[in-house]
C-alpha cells in the first residue's frame, strides 16, 4: 500500500510518500513501513515545468511582439483617424458605429492574448475540468498564425461538434502548442541550408472509439472508453529510429544550441500522462513527423462558460476607487456613474485611506488596485480592514493567481476583478458586493 501525504515543519512543507508492506519471519507476522522524502524531487519537477513552458513563450517572443503590435495598430490607426474626422465635422452615424467596432475588436485580441501568455506561465495545481477540445485547438491555431513564419501554412480540422473532457484546459493547450513550435522549427531552422524554408502544419482532432479502429493502442488505454485524438503533423526533417527512442527523455534535444531546453516534449508526455493519456509518435527522415494525443473523452461534463450577462446592472451608493493610473480612475468613474454610483478616485494610496478614514461609513463600496507604487493594495487592504472590518473591497488587477487570491480573502478581500473590465463586468461585481 502507498500512501501520499504532505506536512508541515519548521522548514517549509514536506511531501512524503509512505509505504507499507506485510513482513512474515520466523513465524512472527508483522509489516515493514517506508518514508522517503520526496520534497526535493517534487520542486524539481515543478521547476522542470516551469522553465519548459517559458521556453515556449521566449521562442514565440517574436510572433508575439508582431501581433501586439498588428492589435495596437488597428486602435491608434482607428483613433487617430476618428480624431481628424470629428474635428472636420464629417463623421456619420454608421462610420462612428464601424470606428468602434474596429477599437472593440482589437482590444478583444489584445485581452485574448495576454491571458494566453499569463496562462502559459501559470504554476497552479493541475485541475480538471470540462472543456471543449475544439476551443483549445482554435487558440493555438490563432497563436501559431499570428507567430510562425509565413513560409509556414497552418490547417485546421476541427470536430462538427463539442469534444469534451475533463482536462487542465492550460496545460493540454501549452502541450499542442509545444508540438507546434516543434513542427514549425522541423519545417525552418532545422532544415539545411540547401533546402527551402517552410512546410505545412496540420492539427485536427477526431473521436477514436477504442476497438473499432485498426490502430494498435498501448497497455495503459482504458477498455472499451473512447478517446479524442489530437493530431499535430508536420513535413519537416522528419526523425530516424534512434531520435525517436529518445525524444522524451528530459533534456534530450536535436535543435541548436540555444533554441531549446530538451524539456518540451519530456513535459508533454507527463502532462498526457497525468490525464490517464497517451501517445503515439510516427516519423521518417525527410518526410515529418506525426504526433498523436490520445485524451479520455467525457460524455457527461457540462462545459464551463465565462460568458457576461448581456446587459449591465445598475445601483446606488458611493465608490471609492483606489488605481494610480489616471485612465483606469478616470474609466472606472465614468462606467459606475453611468450605473448610477457616485465615485471618488484616488491615485495616491495613502491619501485614499485617509479619504476613506474622513468618511467612516460613507463609502458602500471599494475597488483597489493591487499593484501600486508607495503602499500596495494588499497594504491598503490590511490597514483599511483592521481599523473598518465591515469595509466593502473589490481587488482589481491585470493578473492575480489563485495563492494570490486566497492570501487577500484571507485578508479580508470580498470580491476580484480582471483588468480590462468592462461596462458590464464592473458592473455587475459592484452589484454582488454592495447589498
Amino acid at each position: 500500500m502507498d500512501i501520499k501525504n504532505n506536512y508541515r515543519s519548521a522548514d517549509g512543507e514536506l511531501q512524503i510518500e509512505i509505504s507499507i508492506s506485510s513482513l512474515y519471519h520466523g513465524g512472527i507476522t508483522g509489516a515493514v513501513i517506508r518514508m522517503d522524502d520526496v520534497t526535493v524531487i517534487k520542486k524539481k519537477d515543478e521547476k522542470l515545468s516551469q522553465a519548459q513552458m517559458m521556453d515556449s513563450i521566449g521562442n514565440l517572443a517574436g510572433g508575439i511582439a508582431h501581433d501586439f503590435n498588428n492589435v495596437l495598430s488597428g486602435i491608434t490607426g482607428t483613433v487617430s483617424l476618428l480624431k481628424h474626422r470629428l474635428s472636420k465635422n464629417e463623421l456619420k452615424q454608421n462610420d462612428l458605429e464601424k470606428f468602434l467596432n474596429v477599437i472593440d475588436d482589437s482590444g478583444k485580441r489584445a485581452v485574448t492574448l495576454t491571458r494566453q501568455i499569463l496562462s502559459l506561465s501559470r504554476k497552479d495545481e493541475m485541475t480538471l475540468e470540462p472543456a471543449d477540445l475544439n476551443e483549445i485547438l482554435r487558440h493555438v491555431y490563432n497563436f501559431c498564425f499570428h507567430s510562425f513564419e509565413k513560409s509556414i501554412e497552418i490547417r485546421a480540422d476541427y470536430y462538427p461538434e463539442p469534444a469534451r473532457a475533463a482536462v487542465d484546459s492550460t496545460r493540454i493547450e501549452q502541450v499542442i502548442l509545444n508540438l507546434c513550435i516543434n513542427a514549425g522549427d522541423s519545417m525552418t531552422v532545422m532544415r539545411p541550408d540547401n533546402e527551402k524554408r517552410g512546410g505545412t502544419l496540420n492539427i485536427g482532432i477526431e473521436r477514436f472509439p477504442s476497438g473499432e479502429n485498426s490502430e494498435p493502442l498501448p497497455v495503459e488505454a482504458e477498455s472499451g472508453r473512447d478517446y479524442w485524438k489530437i493530431t499535430v503533423k508536420d513535413n519537416g526533417i522528419g526523425m530516424d529510429k534512434k531520435t525517436m527512442e529518445r525524444i522524451f527523455e528530459p533534456f534530450f534535444t536535436t535543435k541548436a544550441k540555444g533554441r531549446g531546453t530538451g524539456l518540451g516534449l519530456a513535459m508533454v508526455y507527463n502532462i498526457i500522462h497525468n490525464h490517464n493519456g497517451f501517445i503515439n509518435v510516427s516519423s521518417d527522415i525527410g518526410q515529418g513527423s506525426l504526433f498523436s494525443l490520445y485524451l479520455p473523452a467525457d460524455k457527461s461534463g457540462a462545459i464551463k462558460q465565462n460568458k457576461l450577462q448581456p446587459d449591465f446592472k445598475s445601483g446606488k451608493g458611493k465608490i471609492l476607487v483606489i488605481d494610480d493610473e489616471e485612465s483606469i480612475c478616470d474609466i472606472s468613474k465614468e462606467i459606475l456613474e453611468y450605473c448610477g454610483y457616485e465615485v471618488t478616485v484616488e491615485i495616491n494610496p495613502e491619501a485614499a485611506v485617509k479619504r476613506y478614514s474622513e468618511n467612516e461609513g460613507g463609502f458602500a463600496c471599494i475597488i483597489l488596485d493591487l499593484n501600486m507604487p508607495k503602499k500596495n493594495g494588499f497594504e491598503v487592504l490590511r490597514h483599511i480592514k483592521a481599523d473598518y472590518p465591515d469595509a466593502k473591497v473589490i481587488i482589481s488587477s491585470g493578473s492575480i493567481s489563485d495563492e494570490k487570491m486566497q492570501t487577500l480573502s484571507s485578508a479580508g478581500a470580498d470580491a476580484f476583478i480582471t483588468k480590462p473590465y468592462t461596462l458590464e463586468s464592473l458592473a455587475k461585481i459592484v452589484s454582488d458586493v454592495i447589498p
